[in-house]
């Protein structure tokens, strides 16, 4: 962050964006200088089958519910756990988050 170009930067600023640069050119060439590490580390491979699981059982939430609806019209407990399941598989689904609002553009 630059100084306002209406005053002179007192020392600590200048002192503060003496050493941010540093800082930043320093991570720059860290990140540019070392190999590209690959997404398939046992980690990321855990992550994508935890994010499918949960995927995968709201949508077998929601065919519970919808057969629950259909096998069970007319009794009051079918009725009652289809709505539920309906209302978790619902409120489990996939959302896509909003993008930050310097980036909606």
């Amino acid at each position: 962050m630059a100084p306002h170009k209406d005053k002179n930067p007192t020392l600590f600023e200048r002192y503060y964006l003496k050493i941010g640069n540093f800082a930043g050119e320093k991570l720059l060439h860290a990140v540019m200088t070392q190999p590209k590490s690959k997404p398939t580390s046992l980690g990321v491979i855990f992550a994508y089958l935890i994010a499918g699981a949960v995927h995968v059982t709201s949508v077998v939430v929601l065919a519970c519910g919808i057969w629950l609806a259909i096998a069970g019209w007319g009794n009051f407990f079918f009725m009652a756990a289809a709505l539920l399941c309906l209302i978790v598989a619902w409120v489990t689904r996939p959302k896509q988050a909003p993008l930050p609002s310097h980036q909606a553009r």
